[in-house]
């Protein structure tokens, strides 16, 4: 009996023990992986919004970057009337066209070698000679605007062809 007593005194403990440890390795290794996947959507959402130079320089040091560009150019775009626009479209095919219409502006800018800053709702912004200098920025934002322009002149989706 007292054997049988000594066993469950070391077995009991022993086994609560070993399952709370099993438990709290688990609950470690889920919480390492939910901390992963958030590192990688906070990374994806900082290379989505800036420049790749700066997104890395912001990801290896706690200083701020601050760069002197002696010549740039930026343009800034927007749906003409977009207040008065909502009322015509439905959210569903407003969103739908602004998806088709924003990723060819950004092939736009690959071709031209533009860096694109931001899109954020039926804006977007646009920069030239930076990170990188060039001498034909101003140019280079001109033609892309000019291919802007002609995409949407030949879009016309919903009642009201876009303008921008």
């Amino acid at each position: 009996m007292v054997t049988s007593f000594f066993v469950m005194n070391v077995l009991g403990p022993s086994s609560v023990a070993f399952f709370m440890l099993q438990y709290f390795s688990n609950q470690n290794d889920s919480t390492m992986a939910q901390l992963n996947a958030e590192q990688e959507r906070s990374e994806s959402l900082l290379l989505s919004g800036l420049p790749t130079e700066i997104s890395e320089g912001l990801k290896n040091t706690n200083r701020t970057i601050a760069q002197r560009h002696e010549a740039m150019s930026v343009l800034f775009s927007d749906v003409v009337g977009s207040t008065s626009l909502t009322v015509e479209y439905e959210p569903g095919p407003m969103v739908e066209i602004l998806n088709v219409v924003f990723p060819f502006f950004d092939t736009l800018t690959d071709k031209y070698g533009l860096e694109k800053i931001r899109t954020i709702g039926d804006n977007c912004m646009v920069a030239s000679g930076v990170p990188k200098s060039r001498d034909d920025n101003a140019t280079a934002l001109a033609n892309m605007t000019l291919d802007m322009n002609a995409y949407i002149a030949r879009k016309p989706d919903g009642p009201t062809p876009l303008k921008f």
